[in-house]
Protein backbone atom coordinates (compact mmCIF):
# COMPACT_ATOMS: atom_id res chain seq x y z
CA UNK A 1 0.00 0.00 0.00
CA UNK A 2 1.87 3.55 -0.96
CA UNK A 3 2.67 5.50 1.68
CA UNK A 4 0.60 8.67 0.65
CA UNK A 5 -2.54 6.13 1.30
CA UNK A 6 -2.25 5.30 4.84
CA UNK A 7 -3.47 8.14 6.96
CA UNK A 8 -3.90 8.71 10.66
CA UNK A 9 -5.91 6.05 12.48
CA UNK A 10 -7.31 4.96 15.27
CA UNK A 11 -8.55 0.87 15.31
CA UNK A 12 -10.96 0.09 18.37
CA UNK A 13 -11.52 -3.20 16.91
CA UNK A 14 -7.92 -4.18 17.21
CA UNK A 15 -8.08 -5.61 20.73
CA UNK A 16 -10.50 -6.27 23.30
CA UNK A 17 -10.00 -3.23 25.34
CA UNK A 18 -8.05 -1.14 23.79
CA UNK A 19 -6.87 -0.07 20.36
CA UNK A 20 -4.44 -0.18 17.43
CA UNK A 21 -2.82 3.00 16.14
CA UNK A 22 -1.02 4.26 12.69
CA UNK A 23 1.02 7.54 12.60
CA UNK A 24 2.40 8.70 9.36
CA UNK A 25 5.53 9.99 10.42
CA UNK A 26 7.52 11.27 7.22
CA UNK A 27 9.34 8.56 6.16
CA UNK A 28 8.24 5.88 8.39
CA UNK A 29 4.97 4.58 10.00
CA UNK A 30 4.64 3.82 13.88
CA UNK A 31 1.58 1.59 14.03
CA UNK A 32 0.77 -0.65 17.39
CA UNK A 33 -1.55 -1.87 19.52
CA UNK A 34 -2.95 -0.70 23.30
CA UNK A 35 -4.20 -3.30 25.81
CA UNK A 36 -4.38 -2.36 29.21
CA UNK A 37 -4.12 -6.23 30.30
CA UNK A 38 -2.18 -8.70 29.53
CA UNK A 39 -4.72 -10.83 29.45
CA UNK A 40 -6.25 -9.87 26.14
CA UNK A 41 -3.38 -12.07 24.99
CA UNK A 42 -1.49 -9.44 22.64
CA UNK A 43 2.15 -10.91 21.68
CA UNK A 44 4.76 -9.68 18.74
CA UNK A 45 2.97 -12.41 16.67
CA UNK A 46 -0.22 -10.56 16.95
CA UNK A 47 1.15 -7.21 16.76
CA UNK A 48 3.15 -8.27 13.41
CA UNK A 49 0.09 -9.94 11.88
CA UNK A 50 -1.39 -6.57 12.84
CA UNK A 51 1.01 -4.70 11.02
CA UNK A 52 1.02 -7.07 7.98
CA UNK A 53 -2.34 -6.58 7.62
CA UNK A 54 -3.41 -3.19 8.27
CA UNK A 55 -0.50 -1.90 6.17
CA UNK A 56 0.09 -4.71 3.89
CA UNK A 57 4.05 -5.51 4.26
CA UNK A 58 6.14 -8.15 5.26
CA UNK A 59 9.08 -5.62 5.93
CA UNK A 60 8.90 -4.65 9.58
CA UNK A 61 12.15 -2.63 11.25
CA UNK A 62 11.89 -1.72 14.91
CA UNK A 63 9.61 -3.69 16.83
CA UNK A 64 8.96 -3.27 20.10
CA UNK A 65 6.66 -4.03 23.07
CA UNK A 66 6.12 -1.99 26.24
CA UNK A 67 4.22 -2.73 29.45
CA UNK A 68 2.18 0.07 30.57
CA UNK A 69 2.34 1.60 34.00
CA UNK A 70 -1.39 1.52 35.10
CA UNK A 71 -2.89 2.34 38.66
CA UNK A 72 -2.05 5.28 40.27
CA UNK A 73 -5.74 6.25 41.07
CA UNK A 74 -5.52 3.35 43.23
CA UNK A 75 -3.61 2.78 46.51
CA UNK A 76 -0.69 5.14 46.42
CA UNK A 77 1.82 3.11 47.92
CA UNK A 78 0.56 -0.01 46.05
CA UNK A 79 4.08 -1.10 44.32
CA UNK A 80 6.82 0.02 46.74
CA UNK A 81 7.73 -2.82 49.27
CA UNK A 82 6.89 -2.00 52.84
CA UNK A 83 9.66 -1.24 54.45
CA UNK A 84 10.56 1.50 51.93
CA UNK A 85 7.43 3.50 51.55
CA UNK A 86 8.98 6.32 53.59
CA UNK A 87 11.49 6.93 51.57
CA UNK A 88 10.57 5.31 47.67
CA UNK A 89 8.73 8.08 45.48
CA UNK A 90 7.64 5.86 42.33
CA UNK A 91 7.43 8.33 39.18
CA UNK A 92 6.23 7.92 35.55
CA UNK A 93 4.91 4.36 34.33
CA UNK A 94 6.90 2.93 37.44
CA UNK A 95 4.48 4.21 39.33
CA UNK A 96 1.47 3.77 37.39
CA UNK A 97 1.02 7.05 35.77
CA UNK A 98 -0.40 6.00 32.46
CA UNK A 99 -3.57 6.56 31.96
CA UNK A 100 -5.83 3.75 31.19
CA UNK A 101 -8.45 5.42 29.31
CA UNK A 102 -6.30 6.56 26.74
CA UNK A 103 -2.68 4.95 27.22
CA UNK A 104 -0.35 8.49 27.37
CA UNK A 105 2.05 8.71 30.06
CA UNK A 106 4.01 11.22 29.15
CA UNK A 107 1.64 13.84 30.94
CA UNK A 108 1.40 11.60 33.56
CA UNK A 109 5.38 10.94 34.16
CA UNK A 110 6.35 14.36 33.97
CA UNK A 111 3.86 15.99 36.30
CA UNK A 112 4.59 12.56 39.08
CA UNK A 113 8.37 13.77 38.71
CA UNK A 114 7.68 17.21 38.92
CA UNK A 115 5.67 16.49 42.01
CA UNK A 116 8.51 13.83 43.39
CA UNK A 117 10.78 16.74 43.24
CA UNK A 118 8.75 19.21 44.99
CA UNK A 119 8.16 16.81 47.81
CA UNK A 120 11.52 16.42 48.23
CA UNK A 121 12.61 19.73 48.19
CA UNK A 122 9.19 20.28 50.91
CA UNK A 123 11.03 17.42 52.69
CA UNK A 124 14.60 19.01 53.01
CA UNK A 125 13.11 22.40 53.80
CA UNK A 126 11.14 20.73 57.30
CA UNK A 127 7.92 21.38 55.59
CA UNK A 128 6.69 17.59 56.29
CA UNK A 129 7.63 14.57 55.04
CA UNK A 130 8.33 13.71 50.99
CA UNK A 131 5.77 10.97 50.91
CA UNK A 132 2.55 13.21 52.35
CA UNK A 133 3.82 16.43 50.06
CA UNK A 134 3.95 13.67 47.27
CA UNK A 135 0.54 12.27 48.02
CA UNK A 136 -1.02 16.04 48.55
CA UNK A 137 0.88 16.78 45.35
CA UNK A 138 -0.23 13.99 43.10
CA UNK A 139 -4.12 14.08 44.38
CA UNK A 140 -6.18 15.62 41.70
CA UNK A 141 -4.47 13.66 39.14
CA UNK A 142 -4.97 9.96 41.08
CA UNK A 143 -8.95 11.57 41.18
CA UNK A 144 -8.74 11.82 37.18
CA UNK A 145 -6.64 8.22 36.64
CA UNK A 146 -9.67 7.09 38.77
CA UNK A 147 -12.18 8.46 36.65
CA UNK A 148 -10.24 7.44 33.20
CA UNK A 149 -10.54 4.03 35.16
CA UNK A 150 -14.27 3.81 35.08
CA UNK A 151 -14.44 5.93 31.42
CA UNK A 152 -11.69 3.21 30.10
CA UNK A 153 -14.17 0.73 31.31
CA UNK A 154 -17.58 1.88 29.95
CA UNK A 155 -15.86 2.82 26.06
CA UNK A 156 -14.51 -0.79 25.47
CA UNK A 157 -17.62 -2.20 26.43
CA UNK A 158 -19.20 -0.23 23.46
CA UNK A 159 -17.13 1.62 21.69
CA UNK A 160 -19.68 2.50 19.46
CA UNK A 161 -21.92 4.34 22.16
CA UNK A 162 -18.46 6.52 22.81
CA UNK A 163 -17.96 7.46 19.73
CA UNK A 164 -21.28 8.74 19.62
CA UNK A 165 -20.79 10.73 22.60
CA UNK A 166 -17.42 12.37 21.41
CA UNK A 167 -19.70 13.59 18.56
CA UNK A 168 -21.72 15.69 21.03
CA UNK A 169 -20.20 19.20 20.56
CA UNK A 170 -19.74 20.25 24.07
CA UNK A 171 -18.56 16.49 25.36
CA UNK A 172 -15.79 16.58 22.79
CA UNK A 173 -14.76 19.96 23.53
CA UNK A 174 -15.05 19.13 27.56
CA UNK A 175 -12.74 15.69 27.34
CA UNK A 176 -10.03 17.58 24.85
CA UNK A 177 -9.84 20.65 27.04
CA UNK A 178 -9.33 18.04 29.91
CA UNK A 179 -6.85 16.05 28.05
CA UNK A 180 -4.61 18.75 26.21
CA UNK A 181 -4.69 21.10 29.13
CA UNK A 182 -3.58 18.68 31.85
CA UNK A 183 -6.78 19.59 33.77
CA UNK A 184 -8.61 17.36 36.52
CA UNK A 185 -11.25 15.73 36.78
CA UNK A 186 -12.87 18.43 38.97
CA UNK A 187 -12.51 20.83 35.97
CA UNK A 188 -14.16 18.81 33.53
CA UNK A 189 -16.85 18.10 36.85
CA UNK A 190 -17.56 21.68 36.88
CA UNK A 191 -18.11 21.96 33.17
CA UNK A 192 -20.25 19.47 33.02
CA UNK A 193 -22.66 21.12 36.09
CA UNK A 194 -22.60 24.63 34.56
CA UNK A 195 -23.65 23.46 31.15
CA UNK A 196 -26.76 21.70 33.08
CA UNK A 197 -27.84 24.90 34.81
Amino acid sequence: MPRGEIDLTFDFAAVPGGYGWIFPKGDHLNVGIYAPSSATGLTRDRLLSYVSQRVKTATLDGVIGQYLGIGAGGCETEYVQPEMRDRVLLVGDAGGFVDPLTGEGIYGALLSGQAAACAILSERSGEGTAVEAFAAGLSDYRQTLRFSVRAAAAFYANPARGFRAMRVPFVRRSLVKTYTHGLNIKSLSMRIALSQC
